[in-house]
């Protein structure tokens, strides 16, 4: 009996293993919507200049922000350069709510951007999955729903877990506004929404230490 409840236990960890093994070694990248835009996680030069390649890409949107000096981010730059693609930064956090105005940089971006595109974060799981789910939400009229189910799940390696269910949040207070347009939530509700789930955020950071260290000494 403690035979079977050990390899019940096992199984779903083994899985996840194996699917974490098999996004590394893809570097995560996936259609969003095929021939149109791509998804992936943080390419090194070779693999980046390949992908641009192969699927004719015309921008790539990073969402680790500007990191100037930091040799990942001066490659990214290098290569779109060279080979006359267009380069977006936007700053987001997966273990935050991304701030309203990056939101809605991202959005514009999906108007005025040169496609195909690709979005990329550093695992391209979970910042990179909010932002799947918003094109497919404001440009492909999905529910909020259908686009989260598509794409934040474990098969690009994330999950709804702490600290990175933000991502998944911002989808369920989206889909708690009844229907209303993303854009027009975002600059009218959202902020609201934003600095009020902020205010307890810091709040839970300030604690977490005082509670760790009370659980360490009694």
């Amino acid at each position: 009996m403690k035979c079977r409840i050990i390899l019940f236990a096992f199984i779903p960890a083994f899985i996840f293993i194996c699917i974490q093994g098999w996004r590394i070694f893809t570097h995560n990248i996936h259609p969003v919507d095929q021939g149109r835009v791509f998804r992936s996680s943080q390419l090194n030069s070779e693999d980046l200049e390949k992908t641009i390649r192969q699927y004719h890409l015309k921008t790539v949107i990073n969402l680790r922000g500007k990191n100037t000096h930091k040799p990942w981010y001066d490659e990214e730059i290098e290569i779109c350069q060279r080979l006359g693609i267009d380069h977006l930064d936007i700053r987001w956090s997966a273990k935050h709510l991304p701030e309203p105005d990056e939101i809605l940089k991202l959005l514009h971006a999906f108007h005025t951007a040169t496609y195909p595109l690709l979005l990329h974060c550093q695992a391209g799981a979970d910042r990179t999955g909010l932002a799947s789910a918003l094109y497919l939400i404001d440009q492909k009229h999905l529910s909020s729903q259908e686009a989260a189910h598509r794409s934040l799940n474990l098969a690009v390696g994330h999950m709804a877990l702490y600290p990175y269910f933000e991502m998944d949040e911002f989808l369920i207070h989206f889909e708690n506004s009844q229907g209303i347009d993303l854009e027009q939530w975002v600059t009218n509700q959202y902020p609201t929404i934003y600095a009020q789930e902020s205010k307890e955020s810091t709040w839970n950071e300030m604690i977490e230490p005082l509670v760790m260290h009370q659980k360490r000494f009694p």
